[in-house]
């Protein structure tokens, strides 16, 4: 329902651009508006599902020191 509103806001406004509304313009600007307002609505919406589906972690671990644990130590020869 919010991803067809996007796309439909989406598809509006390149439709203006197309036919030569400036950023002056004022339908432009309030569909561009309007745009920035679905996707804000879709972004707290995956944020907030995303935040009940999982459980909080109780240790975060940076991936860049996990990477190199399973290297190999020791001169090649």
């Amino acid at each position: 329902m919010l991803t067809a509103r996007v796309d439909h806001l989406q598809s509006r406004y390149d439709g203006l651009r197309s036919r030569g509304y400036g950023a002056t313009s004022r339908r432009l600007k309030m569909v561009s508006l309007a745009l920035a307002d679905a996707k804000d609505d879709v972004f707290r919406h995956d944020v907030a599902a995303d935040c009940t589906r999982q459980p909080a972690r109780t240790h975060w671990v940076p991936r860049l020191l996990t990477r190199g644990a399973a290297a190999p130590t020791g001169s090649r020869g």
